[in-house]
């Protein structure tokens, strides 16, 4: 499986966040893969990176889904959560003013 993920990330271009909503989606889908695995740091990683670019990288309720379950109680995963949702937030409160 770990193949996958890096063929996954040898597509991507060398930038630090997503050019264009397909990268925007690879990002989603290696952060649900390292979540599936149980890798807290990842998952946040690639998440965040995903927001960087765009808010709706992953809705709530995919965040809520079974692929999470095993990090979800995770006091990391739940805080780094947080603090994604936090600069979203910022960020559509900015847009909006």
């Amino acid at each position: 499986a770990m193949q996958i993920v890096d063929s996954l990330k040898s597509t991507l271009g060398s930038a630090n966040e997503p050019q264009d909503h397909e990268e925007m989606l690879l990002y989603k889908e290696i952060a649900m893969f390292y979540a599936w695995i149980g890798d807290v740091d990842e998952t946040l990683h690639w998440l965040e990176r995903g927001f960087t670019w765009s808010h709706n990288t992953l809705p709530i309720e995919q965040v809520n889904g079974p692929v999470f379950n095993g990090i979800r109680q995770d006091p990391s995963y739940q805080s780094g959560l947080e603090l994604i949702q936090a600069r979203i937030r910022e960020r559509l409160l900015q847009a909006a003013g």
